[in-house]
């Protein structure tokens, strides 16, 4: 009887704490979108150039960080190493 008891007890403070944290428990998630803190002059100048290389060089000249570009490559030769032990590429 004192264990059923103790595990009643238990379960209220855990619920309670999950209440007091904030834990959603019915599933719902918040669909608001975050607000941009990129300002629109930057954000169109981003979204229309075609060529990643002029996005890069814009921020390195402004000092940005944390700017999203998107590249490929091609692998020309596969060197020695990329052989022995997990397989990766170098792009040079």
């Amino acid at each position: 009887m004192t264990n059923k008891k103790n595990l009643g007890i238990g379960g209220i403070i855990v619920l309670l704490i999950a209440a007091y944290l904030g834990l959603d428990l019915s599933g719902h998630k918040n669909n608001s979108t975050p607000s941009s803190s990129i300002p629109a002059n930057q954000r169109t100048e981003t979204t229309f150039s075609n060529d990643g290389v002029d996005t890069i060089k814009a921020a390195y000249e402004r000092r940005q960080s944390n700017i999203q570009v998107q590249g490929s490559g091609r692998v020309k030769a596969i060197l020695r190493e990329d052989n022995d032990g997990s397989r990766h590429q170098k792009f040079i």
